[in-house]
């Protein structure tokens, strides 16, 4: 035979009780819940204030801003003020505290817009100076002092080459030297062209060796004390190695210079000086054969290239062209800045 469990019997007062106590816990437990999930909301929106640690006297980092929602204004969520921190020593005369900026907000429609930057104008390299010499020489002074007084004015050394035999050529010489200028004998030569008449004092091409030498000394003499001499027309003189020897020897004798004004390409002068083994100067351009300011600024143009490429250029002008003192007048600061020297050739020898 089975054997029946043994019920517990439960007064019905006793049931009632029970029921009671289990709906109260419910209800309890119901309101905790509901309790709990609004102080965590609540926690989720207000931010604590900060607390200093006291073992490490820091206040936390706070929270990051909030992302702004879009909208008419921007939303900015405010920081909390850091904790006081004892001051600290700083090279800086004011210390800025350590403190995270809050993001800055650009308000809608309102583009943060950098101006652009505006790129520095181009530097150009420096202008290279020159170092070239420039040796200017006037000739055919001597038949009237007015011409010469011009170029006695310019403001650099130069050279005045007289004629000998005419009406001022011994008070022109003076006033070069007065000047504190240069004086050359532009000694007088006889040309291929016979028809043409070099002035008194010249050498011919039918004199001796020894005739050609006196009458050089001749005009020295008038002329002297000179730097040096060039030759006056000459391009028959000049291709004889004989009669152009004689003049350098008398050259060589007073200690002087000889310039070749070089009016023939058949010239014997350098073969003579080397013959005697003598240093002579050559003409690189003449200036004024034509006495326009634009054609004599091309010449000048052209001996300061050649200075530029053998250190120094030796150009010749007349001073029967007013014209030409007056350019080199205007262009004498130019070049002077660019670093052109100005020169004569007594001075070049030294």
């Amino acid at each position: 035979m089975k054997r029946k469990s043994p019920q517990v019997k439960i007064s019905k007062h006793k049931s009632v009780l029970i029921g009671a106590v289990l709906i109260l816990a419910g209800f309890s437990i119901l309101f905790l819940s509901i309790g709990l999930n609004t102080k965590r909301g609540k926690a989720e929106v207000v931010s604590p204030e900060p607390e200093t640690n006291p073992k490490t006297n820091t206040v936390p980092s706070p929270p990051l801003a909030m992302t702004p929602r879009p909208s008419d204004k921007p939303i900015v969520v405010p920081q909390p003020s850091p904790a006081p921190e004892s001051p600290q020593k700083s090279d800086d005369k004011t210390a800025t505290p350590d403190v995270p900026q809050s993001p800055s907000v650009v308000p809608p429609g309102k583009p943060d817009r950098e101006k652009p930057a505006v790129a520095p104008p181009p530097v150009s390299p420096p202008a290279v100076k020159k170092s070239g010499k420039l040796i200017f020489i006037f000739d055919d002074a001597g038949n009237s002092l007015k011409q010469a007084k011009l170029f006695l004015e310019l403001p650099f050394p130069i050279t005045i080459a007289v004629l000998p035999g005419l009406p001022e050529s011994k008070a022109t010489a003076a006033a070069v030297r007065a000047a504190g200028k240069e004086v050359f004998l532009h000694q007088p030569m006889q040309a291929v062209d016979l028809s043409i008449n070099p002035g008194p004092g010249s050498i011919q091409p039918d004199m001796t060796t020894g005739e050609a030498a006196r009458i050089v000394r001749k005009n020295i003499a008038e002329i002297g004390p000179i730097a040096g001499m060039n030759n006056h027309e000459g391009s028959l003189i000049t291709a004889d190695r004989n009669l152009i020897g004689a003049v350098l020897d008398v050259c060589i004798d007073e200690r002087i210079i000889f310039l070749d004004s070089r009016t023939s390409s058949k010239t014997q002068a350098p073969f003579a000086a080397m013959e005697r083994g003598m240093h002579i100067w050559e003409r690189d351009v003449f200036l004024d054969n034509k006495p326009v300011k634009a054609e004599m600024r091309t010449m000048i143009e052209k001996g300061l290239a050649i200075a530029d490429k053998k250190g120094y250029a030796i150009m010749i002008g007349h001073v029967q062209t007013p014209p030409l003192a007056e350019l080199l007048n205007q262009m004498y600061a130019d070049l002077k800045n660019q670093g052109y020297v100005f020169t004569t050739l007594s001075r070049m020898k030294k």
